[in-house]
């Protein structure tokens, strides 16, 4: 029974801590900054990333997609056969979103 309130005593202390400790979450609003790199090669793969997500995900532009994948790049979705294009991804995934302006960046 000791064992049980040192147990819930420890549990109530170390949620109180952890509850205080966290600060907000809160976005960066200089996009440029986290993209930058002195490895030319990384900085290339984050623009890539960063492009792909706000274009194709963000903004629901599905269209835009095989300009970011491969044919046969794509093996995410089981519906999907290997083999499959880039366009046959943009069709299976299109209905989940409308496209969104996407401001110039």
């Amino acid at each position: 029974m000791k064992l049980m309130h040192n147990l819930a005593a420890a549990l109530l202390i170390f949620s109180v801590c952890a509850a205080h400790a966290q600060i907000p979450v809160a976005p960066n609003p200089d996009h440029e900054v986290m993209l930058r790199s002195a490895n030319p090669q990384l900085a290339k793969n984050k623009r890539f990333v960063y492009d792909f997500w706000r274009e194709v995900f963000e903004a629901a532009h599905m269209d835009l997609a095989p300009g970011f994948i491969k044919p046969g790049q794509c093996r995410r979705f089981a519906v999907l056969d290997a083999r499959a294009s880039s366009t046959a991804h943009t069709a299976a995934v299109s209905d989940f979103a409308r496209p969104l302006f996407i401001a110039a960046s």
